[in-house]
């Protein structure tokens, strides 16, 4: 077990992003601006840094991965709509293997991969009859992935928790093997006619692949477990943590929020049903301890601490969420000690980290999107 109670590097050692970006493909860049629809991006789902300094993103709203090069200027398409070899029906998310082989989770029914030059390699997905979907959660180097499944729930204080069964697919086999139950979301169902619904503010189960080992964390606690592929865990990475309890002027504040954003039903009766629910209190006692977790190229350990504030997020979609907050990240050594933290502005979402690279999801004032390459100094 590493325990970590500050960071090692300390004053001018402290890493940083710089202030003006290395570049900028889709909204605030050059080619958009001018109205080239290959820079324009709807639903960005995931990016990646190649090994040659091209950018790859997925792009859930056009089913396809764009490939461009080191200046941000295209060089082709990979995928579209459809069902059959290379094509996708929902691009959800994007991982990376060895050589900068890549694979795309689609719609949560199989895993497409392509070559670092966008060609299609192959599809996988679980071979179990009673699978119909199932949530792709990490990729290791080797190709193996992993997914999860609801088990069951549990009481936990107040509320419910969801528990999750964490699977293992080998697609070269075709087989899927069971390799933990995992602490799930918290779920509220207290009030009359509601099916159970997530708790405001509640803790969630964390993945990242690291070589070869699965990261799998709950966010309850400030504890990350570095499993085999075969499940035990090897090592615990734990960081001093204490919870902050919920503010009762965000709760407030959240309520407003829900009943009055954009795009929700505003018939009386869904509001009298929703008031009646947040009557019940369904907000967890304090804060989770992080929020996302992935990992570097090169084995550090990247986890972002809970922004409270994050649950007002502007968009809904399934792909990469952005918040108008700005980030904090604690960064770990492979080893598992803290080795320093990075703050990341408003409105930029950590999709990859390589060397001295960031790529990040960006939004401007319009809403619109585009990934932004920042250089990671460290001094």
């Amino acid at each position: 077990m590493t325990e970590n109670q500050a960071p090692t590097l300390e004053g001018a050692r402290v890493w940083r992003a710089a202030p003006e970006p290395l570049l900028t493909i889709g909204a605030g860049g050059e080619r958009a601006l001018a109205g080239d629809t290959l820079y324009e991006f709807t639903d960005i789902a995931g990016g990646q840094l190649l090994a040659d300094g091209r950018v790859v993103v997925a792009v859930m709203g056009a089913s396809t991965l764009r490939f461009y090069d080191s200046t941000g200027r295209f060089e082709r398409s990979a995928g579209r709509k459809g069902a059959g070899p290379g094509e996708f029906r929902q691009i959800l998310a994007l991982y990376r293997m060895r050589g900068d082989t890549l694979a795309v989770n689609d719609h949560y029914l199989e895993l497409d991969w392509f070559g670092p030059d966008g060609r299609s390699i192959r599809r996988g997905r679980a071979s179990r009859d009673e699978f119909v979907q199932l949530q792709t959660v990490s990729l290791l180097e080797d190709g193996t992935y992993f997914g999860i499944e609801m088990s069951h729930r549990e009481p936990s204080g107040r509320f419910t928790r969801r528990m999750l069964t964490l699977l293992r697919v080998d697609v070269t086999r075709g087989t899927v093997d069971t390799v933990a139950t995992l602490p799930g979301i918290l779920e509220s169902s207290r009030a009359p006619g509601f099916e159970p619904q997530p708790v405001i503010f509640t803790p969630t189960h964390h993945f990242a692949a690291l070589d070869d080992s699965l990261i799998t964390a709950n966010s309850a606690t400030y504890e990350l477990f570095v499993r085999s592929r075969d499940g035990p865990i090897g090592r615990t990475i734990r960081r001093a943590w204490t919870g902050t309890a919920v503010d009762e002027r965000l709760k407030e504040e959240y309520k407003e929020y829900h009943l009055t954003r954009p795009g929700a039903p505003l018939s009386a009766r869904w509001r009298r049903q929703q008031e009646r629910w947040f009557s019940l209190d369904p907000y967890a006692d304090t804060y989770p301890a992080f929020q996302r977790i992935l990992t570097s190229h090169e084995g550090d350990i990247w986890v972002q601490r809970y922004e409270p504030r994050s649950v007002f997020r502007r968009n809904w979609s399934l792909a990469a969420q952005w918040s108008d907050e700005s980030s904090t990240w604690d960064v770990f050594a492979r080893s598992g000690r803290w080795q320093t933290t990075v703050e990341l502005p408003a409105r930029y979402t950590l999709l990859d980290v390589r060397g001295d690279r960031l790529l990040g999801l960006t939004v401007n004032d319009d809403e619109e999107e585009g990934v932004q390459a920042l250089r990671l100094l460290r001094p």
